[in-house]
């Protein structure tokens, strides 16, 4: 039986809901379940005690089979470098599935949002330059393990790889039934659930529902997640959110979001950040069989489909939301109409459907039954 060591932050002392404390405790998980010895190395306190973590990452290279790591680009900026080096004497295989656009961060994110877009959609690298440390140190991998085919061919011809693989965000099959929220004498109840800041699109929504319940149109939001906002951002926050209509809930636990969003006629991500990946919470919508209304973030398109089981509105663009929004109170058909695509939508997003390649590319099993 291979021994494979994973190496990632469990979130579990501080509650983490994030995209990639999820990721790490789900891959635990689905090891283990697949009957794996499964060491693990957490970097959960890796701030607090980087030597002790960094000495107890290396002892354990030399005693596994295969090496999986899953953390963000802060994490890769150290990690990736130093697996390697701990690696070459072994040569262990090495796979690192993506969090979201992982390492590309350090070449994007010195970009404007426009050419942030061309980049990972029209694959327009020209006003951006390839660090050849990162190609050097992403060919000694495996597999890299992007969430998308489109970051998978951006991984490919940005830096030179051809050990890029897919291997979708993917969920544990949730049976949630899902009933009719919406009554013709209730508002709309729509729902935010992801981390509670302004990149990702929270002011808009909020002046936005504000807006619309002023036209007395009837619409209500719940809000869930974790607070990461600076302290004028919070003061404006726990003002349109003390009473009436909006109403802030506070964090959940992962585990309990499909069952929260299910409650709901709409979730709604107003997101504004242009390196999205594959957001969990999208995922878990879909498995809830709860619509989505999205801005349409470049990889947006390759989770949903417009008019399908989603709407999408323009990004940056709030009177094209609001729109959106207003569109749906006036024709509440048009939620009937996508729910019945989102159980359908979501198939590709169950453990069921990516446990052949997660099995090949994270666990090494090439023999498949």
């Amino acid at each position: 039986m291979k021994k494979i060591l994973l190496i990632g932050n469990s979130g579990i002392d501080h509650g983490g809901t994030d995209g990639q404390t999820v990721k790490v405790r789900l891959y635990l998980k689905k090891i283990k379940d697949e009957g794996f010895d499964c060491d693990f190395v957490d970097l959960e306190h890796f701030s607090r005690h980087p030597f002790s973590i960094l000495l107890q990452i290396k002892r354990k290279i030399k005693h596994c089979d295969r090496i999986i790591l899953i953390t963000a680009q802060r994490g890769s900026k150290v990690l990736i470098p130093f697996i390697n080096h701990c690696n070459k004497k072994f040569k262990k295989p090495f796979v690192f599935p993506l969090i979201g656009t992982s390492v590309l961060h350090y070449t994007i994110d010195k970009l404007n949002d426009v050419d942030k877009n061309n980049f990972i959609l029209n694959h327009d690298f020209s006003k951006s330059k390839n660090s050849k440390n990162w190609s050097k140190h992403l060919q000694k991998m495996t597999y890299v393990l992007p969430e998308t085919d489109l970051l998978t061919e951006v991984f490919s011809e940005f830096y030179k790889l051809n050990n890029v693989r897919t291997l979708n965000n993917f969920r544990d099959h949730f049976n949630i039934k899902k009933t009719d929220v919406h009554s013709e004498k209730e508002s709309l109840k729509i729902v935010y659930l992801s981390r509670v800041m302004r990149e990702k699109g929270i002011f808009d929504l909020l002046d936005v529902v504000e807006k619309i319940n002023c036209l007395k149109k009837s619409i209500s939001l719940d809000i869930y997640g974790e607070c990461l906002m600076n302290d004028d951002d919070l003061k404006t926050f726990n003002l349109k959110t003390n009473n009436g209509p909006i109403k802030y809930q506070g964090r959940v636990k992962q585990e309990n979001a499909v069952e929260i969003l299910s409650k709901y006629d709409l979730f709604v991500f107003p997101t504004r950040f242009v390196g999205e990946g594959v957001p969990g919470v999208i995922v878990e919508s879909l498995l809830a069989g709860t619509p989505v209304l999205t801005s349409n973030f470049p990889q947006a398109h390759l989770l949903l489909t417009d008019n399908k089981e989603s709407v999408f509105f323009e990004m940056f663009n709030k009177d094209d939301l609001e729109q959106k929004l207003l569109n749906i109170i006036n024709n509440m058909s048009i939620i009937s109409k996508l729910k019945e695509n989102t159980l359908e939508s979501s198939k590709k997003y169950t453990y069921e459907h990516e446990r052949k390649k997660f099995l090949k590319y994270v666990c090494g099993v090439e023999d498949i039954k």
